[in-house]
């Protein structure tokens, strides 16, 4: 039998039941009590409630993924979503979380970003007092999702960790991400 020491809770897609997701967190922090808690959440369209609910929850990670740099948002994320909010939404929940909450975000490479983009990217996210970032390469999952721009390789996904760990980022990256939009 296999042990888990964590509970990886994820956001729900559709839109109405965000707010509700948010009370689902709260109360998966009780019944959990002796597992660390893992958050995907969505950015409850900045909803600041919302995301107090869940950044105080007692969970241990609270995860909200940006996906791309700010220039490529509109042709990547779905349009509800943009970079701003996002990184609100980070600011917002490592601020209202209790001290030791980690905040992480995640962008994919290989959808057209440029290394000054990314390089951007890595210095808003550390400035929004997140603590983990990771990238991953995009990898297209059907033939209905955008093509893949480039396959970045392994040398430069360690060319990124090494700057963001110079930027006190912990850092950390896998070839493989995959975005269903």
């Amino acid at each position: 039998m296999l042990y888990s020491r964590w509970l990886f809770l994820t956001k729900v897609t559709s839109s109405y039941l965000y707010i509700k997701s948010s009370y689902c967190l709260f109360f998966a922090s009780y019944i959990f009590c002796c597992l660390q808690i893992f958050s995907l959440v969505p950015d409850f369209r900045g909803d600041k409630e919302c995301v107090e609910r869940v950044a105080t929850s007692g969970l241990d990670v609270f995860a909200h993924n940006i996906e791309t740099v700010e220039e490529l948002q509109r042709s990547v994320r779905d349009y509800r979503a943009n970079f701003k909010q996002s990184i609100d939404v980070l600011r917002m929940a490592k601020a209202m979380a209790a001290p030791g909450t980690l905040t992480k975000t995640s962008i994919m490479l290989g959808c057209g970003e440029t290394p000054a983009q990314i390089i951007r990217t890595m210095e808003l996210v550390r400035d929004a007092g997140v603590d983990v970032m990771t990238f991953g390469q995009y990898m297209r999952p059907t033939k209905k999702h955008m093509p893949v721009s480039e396959y970045v390789t392994p040398e430069a996904f360690e060319e990124y960790r090494k700057l963001g760990m110079d930027m006190v980022l912990f850092f950390g990256f896998g070839l493989l991400n995959f975005l269903f939009c």
